[in-house]
């Protein structure tokens, strides 16, 4: 009986792990979204779990771009790999980023 409770508990315990993950990452993508700036469009989002982020996209206006990326680098990723190649096209451009979740945004979104 003893180890029927302790296995019981043992899996309550990996349950709510998964399940706190699941919520973690479901808050993150949330803020994500409200990062996105009009003109942006993500067609590739990718969050690892080591927190490795890594979105494809494409614009209609670099201005709308370069908003995003500073909406980014101020609320949402650190080290951020921001290719000289996003922005070669003034309109109609695509685009890729890649960095690390800002710890503060994990902190954040745990709570």
């Amino acid at each position: 009986m003893s180890q029927e409770v302790e296995l019981l508990n043992k899996t309550i315990e990996q349950i709510s792990k998964t399940q706190t993950g699941y919520f973690v990452k479901s808050k993150i993508l949330i803020d994500f979204v409200k990062s996105v700036p009009q003109g942006v469009a993500i067609t590739d989002f990718v969050l690892t779990d080591t927190n490795e982020i890594s979105i494809d996209g494409v614009y209609t206006n670099r201005d709308d771009l370069v908003k995003f990326k500073e909406n980014l680098e101020q609320h949402f990723l650190t080290n951020i790999q921001f290719p000289i190649s996003n922005l070669l096209k003034q309109t109609d451009g695509s685009f890729s980023i890649h960095g690390m979740l800002a710890p503060e945004e994990i902190n954040k979104s745990a709570l």
